[in-house]
């Protein structure tokens, strides 16, 4: 369990793209350019930024010439730093080493759309569909753009088929009260529309679009509700509203914007086990972004895997404080604690985890665990391990009660527990030594 707990969220990057291959002979490729901020103006910090995070796009398809993704994360770059025409130029690069590449078709179909080429749009959002058929969501996007072009049938077949996939999409009821209402089918539109706020209650304009529905259906006094309802709402969103981007947003967004570059590089990397390089990356996500918990993760993740424990343990007591509410992080305290011999910690991290996830066996059955290798709180091992049990009747859980029955002088029901764990696992050498030696006195 521990094993696949965050190590599992290492490749977070598309699953659709392809595990890179060695594309570079690993001894010309140089260490992570430093990135100095201090000193500088917001604006300095910004360009910057902005200046790394084109380089390292270009340093990847450099690097990786062969390979789709690294041309992906350089086209997404561009994207968000504004140089479309760069970044279409990328994307399509990335289509000629790989075709299947469906995000790609994704951000070219968005990209279309908002510059009001409809039909190219379609096109992409096809392509996806082709490729991706099951994937969530899909076609709302599509359907939205055959809207666009006034293919309304069309467009309500698609959603229909969306709901198929996404059955508590608001998005997906809220375009179907659109289409219905421009059909003039305003009760199915209302139904649609009081969907998507009973699915999403912030849905704002959904109480207008609700309101015109249910008045040109002559429901004139539940028109007004919803009407009130709106202008409130909307109100509300205005005085919240920000105009504008301050130079603040604008450094945050380039920090953002570098960070998942660099998270996407340190993939590449780590394929041709550059695992200096790769670290470098992982740590440059969470200087530039402190709170971001899936970048922490990973880097603590990537620390565990290499045995650089002390590092990892820190990061996750980073992800602690940032997290207080997470028992996988308590699970991950307490398992690098103990790989470390600092069983106190250890036991704290496990108390905790019990508190926060009392439902769960592991946070029992580890803390029995050391209490067993410490000889301390044997009788509070025993409850604990019958806990675990309870929860989860596994082998592991039943071996651990067994060795905890034996500890507390009970050989007769460490045996009986001893058999259950053989059992459910009768090929496990250990449960059956175990078993031996205890039937034998030793």
């Amino acid at each position: 369990m521990i094993g696949i707990l965050w190590i599992l969220q290492v490749g977070h990057r598309d699953s659709e793209a392809p595990t890179p291959s060695p594309s570079a002979d690993s001894r010309a490729i140089s260490p992570l350019a430093p990135l100095e901020l201090n000193g500088l103006s917001v604006k300095e910090q910004v360009a910057v930024l902005r200046a790394a995070a084109t380089e390292l796009g270009q340093r990847l398809v450099t690097e990786f010439p062969r390979q789709a993704e690294s041309y992906v994360l350089l086209g997404n770059t561009y994207r968000q730093l504004g140089q479309s025409t760069q970044a279409v130029d990328s994307w399509h690069e990335a289509l000629t080493l790989d075709a299947q590449r469906a995000d790609v078709y994704t951000y070219l179909a968005v990209l279309e759309e908002e510059k009001g080429n409809a039909e190219q749009a379609l096109g992409h959002w096809q392509k996806v569909l082709s490729l991706k058929p099951t994937l969530p969501g899909l076609r709302d996007s599509l359907a939205n753009t055959l809207m666009t072009l006034n293919q309304w049938d069309n467009a309500i077949e698609m959603l229909h088929e969306e709901m198929q996939f996404s059955p508590q999409s608001a998005r997906t009821h809220y375009l179907l009260g659109r289409a219905y209402s421009q059909q003039k089918r305003f009760t199915e539109a209302t139904t649609h529309y009081e969907e998507t706020i009973a699915l999403d209650p912030n849905w704002t304009t959904a109480y207008y679009e609700l309101s015109t529905a249910l008045m040109r259906s002559g429901q004139r006094e539940a028109a007004q509700h919803y009407r009130r309802r709106f202008r409130e709402r909307n109100q509300q969103q205005q005085e919240e509203a920000s105009y504008g981007y301050t130079e603040q947003e604008d450094l945050q967004k380039a920090k953002q914007t570098l960070a998942g570059l660099c998270a996407g590089a340190a993939d590449l990397y780590r394929a041709i086990q550059q695992d200096a390089l790769e670290l470098a990356l992982l740590k440059r996500v969470v200087t530039l972004v402190p709170n971001n918990l899936a970048g922490r993760k990973r880097l603590a993740a990537r620390y565990q895997a290499l045995s650089r424990l002390p590092e990892a343990l820190s990061e996750c007591e980073q992800i602690a404080r940032l997290a207080p509410d997470d028992p996988t992080c308590q699970m991950l305290i307490g398992s690098l604690s103990v790989r470390m011999g600092r069983y106190t910690r250890a036991e704290s991290a496990y108390q905790k985890m019990i508190t926060l996830a009392p439902k769960l066996s592991a946070g029992y059955h580890e803390l029995a665990k050391i209490y067993l290798k410490t000889h301390k709180n044997l009788s509070q091992a025993q409850i604990l391990a019958q806990q675990a049990v309870h929860l989860d009747p596994t082998a592991g859980n039943y071996y651990v009660l067994g060795l905890a029955h034996h500890e507390n002088g009970d050989k007769s029901s460490a045996l009986k527990a001893l058999k259950h764990a053989l059992q459910l696992d009768p090929g496990n050498q250990t449960f059956q030594r175990t078993y031996d030696q205890l039937s034998l006195g030793k």
